[in-house]
């Protein structure tokens, strides 16, 4: 069982109320209030950026050269262009969270 499916079984209540609350059914519907539209679009700005700042922190201690790859496609995953394709991006963010844990030090 992949790490993904994994946390989607143990957390299956969790993804559940996630997935039919309100925002983001109106969000998915297309009717979310303007103004709660821009306060999302704002903070997700600021989650991408915080991001590529983690990836490109954890790329600059990377230990080996595979995970400097999978981080560098991460880091240009979150370019909002690039962020379409997300099972890439989060298929890669397991791999490196794997090999970060095992990593010691």
């Amino acid at each position: 069982m992949t790490l993904s499916t994994q946390l989607w079984s143990d957390n299956s209540d969790l993804a559940s109320e996630a997935l039919t609350h309100p925002f983001v059914c109106r969000l998915g519907e297309g009717s979310l209030a303007r103004e709660i539209s821009t306060g999302y679009l704002a903070q997700d700005a600021f989650f991408l950026e915080s991001f590529a700042r983690a990836y490109a922190l954890a790329l600059a201690h990377s230990p080996d050269t595979p995970t400097l790859l999978a981080l560098a496609d991460l880091l240009a995953g979150v370019n909002p262009p690039a962020a379409k394709d997300r099972a890439r991006v989060t298929s890669i963010a397991h791999q490196i969270l794997a090999r970060l844990i095992a990593t010691p030090g």
